[in-house]
């Protein structure tokens, strides 16, 4: 008889779960360690909390649909439902690795996809510094010429009205040359530089941090799941969250900025 089944070959607790949400059954099938238990305590724990009550008497404390029915008070096909959307939850792709391998492999390949997110944005902060010294390197180009110009007029035999004249041109030139270099830190350039910055947080949760409950479960339920995703919200999108108020936005704002160095837009 296997550790994991009774005499009356039923599957216990916690493969019984496991066996309904994993993909790769082989990595259930034996005894579960302490770290796969971590991950599914940790995936239970972010949930909501009467999916997760629910979850627990199914399968840990093996009650029927109808019995969880009559302690929630709550129909049995209502508790159906909650419990195959939970189930589901379970099932993403994302938590699979926190119970077949476990919490600290799943945290090991969250900190990797991270630091190769701060690869890709220290990339794209050093080709964005090598476009500003080639929009430099122009600059300096046209302020040459202009010096050039100013030593013609200056050695010319010309009216001082005429000198004056191709002195403005020669001006107008390093004007729009000073353009073109600003131009390379233009609001559309800085705009695309934070968000390249942002995507280093794609992959780090939200509980990193360290939220209140009520704000954690409300982006939850929202599908906010990334610090990624959480910076292109703004405070007028957080207010129109369910069960989020000034006081719950301000503190996730607040949090948002302390972990990142970035401020969420107001509108």
């Amino acid at each position: 008889m296997n550790a994991w089944k009774n005499s009356q070959e039923e599957v216990l607790w916690p493969h019984n779960l496991l066996f309904e949400v994993s993909t790769d059954k082989t990595c259930v099938q034996g005894p579960i360690t302490k770290d796969q238990m971590r991950g599914l305590g940790f995936l239970l724990s972010i949930l909501p909390k009467r999916e997760c009550s629910i979850i627990i008497k199914r399968y840990k404390e093996y009650e029927t649909i109808g019995n969880i029915a009559g302690d929630t008070k709550k129909p049995a096909l209502w508790v159906k439902r909650t419990l195959d959307r939970s189930l589901a939850k379970l099932r993403r792709p994302e938590c699979q690795i926190f119970y077949n391998r476990g919490y600290s492999v799943a945290i090991g390949v969250l900190k990797l996809d991270a630091e190769s997110a701060k690869l890709a944005t220290r990339e794209a902060e050093l080709a964005a510094r090598e476009t500003k010294l080639l929009a430099n390197e122009a600059a300096l180009d046209s302020l040459e010429r202009f010096i050039a110009k100013a030593k013609e007029v200056r050695d010319s035999t010309s009216s001082l009205r005429s000198r004056e004249d191709e002195l403005w041109v020669a001006m107008d030139e390093v004007a729009r040359a000073l353009e073109i270099a600003e131009a390379s830190e233009s609001e559309d350039t800085k705009e695309l530089l934070g968000e390249l910055k942002m995507a280093q947080y794609s992959s780090v949760s939200i509980r990193e941090l360290g939220l209140s409950n009520r704000c954690f479960c409300a982006l939850y339920r929202v599908g906010i799941r990334t610090i990624s995703e959480l910076g292109k919200l703004s405070k007028q999108d957080l207010l129109n969250v369910r069960n989020l108020g000034k006081v719950s936005v301000q503190e996730i704002a607040d949090a948002f900025r302390t972990y990142t160095g970035f401020a969420l837009p107001e509108y």
